[in-house]
């Protein structure tokens, strides 16, 4: 049985003995390039793919900061051929005011966006947005991050169509959420749960049953003293775990 390939992203300029600016696709077992494909990305001071993901099709999403990737012009999101590397034609919604961190490719063929941006589409979007399939944006969805607000980290939750949300800001759609909150269905922040912390969240995980762990840079949670990680129980309150603590 085959192995399959992998892709690597990130500031490169040359993976293997190959140019690979920006991203590269290698095998799992040799880690060497794929000279079948080549999706390079290129912007101001080069280019730079800060997050990818599967598409569900054999693609690849990615977001990052750049002004062009796999050939095409593509403002810091694209969708490329995992064979290839070429853009996918059609999918080109644009970020502007700033530059993406992480997508999350969701079962529904939809994609969550997040990082320092303020506008995803040509609309107002703060730091989070929803992406359809075909590259348009779902304007029902737009938990919008206090400006300047930076969306960091993105996790899927057990319960469809909830999600966790780290990063740095203060108000989420309006409400006081320092860092952290959750998202429920349809896309907006859940009114119940509220775990503050005092610094900015930049790694989350999320188990099998629901927990949440979280690290950053800060030292209290809810109030509870937790410096730099902490477990959280996924209740509707988002208390945290009193029985863990690193």
């Amino acid at each position: 049985r085959g192995v399959a390939p992998a892709q690597a992203a990130g500031s490169l300029g040359a993976r293997g003995d190959a140019a690979r600016p920006g991203l590269a696709k290698v095998t799992a077992l040799t880690g060497a390039a794929s000279h079948g494909s080549n999706a390079p990305a290129a912007g101001a001071g080069g280019g730079y793919v800060l997050d990818i993901g599967s598409d569900g099709a054999g693609g690849v999403a990615a977001v990052g900061a750049f002004s062009s990737i796999g050939g095409q012009t593509r403002r810091n999101v694209a969708r490329l051929d995992g064979t290839t590397g070429n853009a996918i034609g059609g999918f080109d919604p644009g970020i502007d005011y700033g530059y993406a961190l992480r997508v999350l490719a969701n079962p529904d063929d939809t994609y969550l966006i997040a990082g320092p941006y303020s506008s995803l589409g040509g609309g107002e979007h703060l730091a989070l947005g929803r992406l359809l399939a075909d590259g348009s944006v779902d304007a029902n969805f737009n938990p919008s991050l206090e400006s300047p607000g930076f969306g960091y980290v993105i996790e899927r939750l057990p319960t469809p169509g909830a999600f966790v949300v780290g990063g740095r800001f203060v108000h989420a759609n309006g409400l006081i959420r320092r860092n952290l909150f959750k998202l429920s269905l349809p896309g907006v922040v859940d009114p119940n749960w509220i775990a503050n912390t005092d610094e900015e969240v930049r790694a989350l995980a999320v188990d099998a049953v629901g927990r949440i762990y979280v690290s950053g840079y800060f030292t209290r949670v809810g109030g509870v003293v937790r410096p730099y990680m902490a477990g959280r129980q996924s209740t509707t309150d988002g208390a945290v775990a009193s029985a863990w603590s690193s």
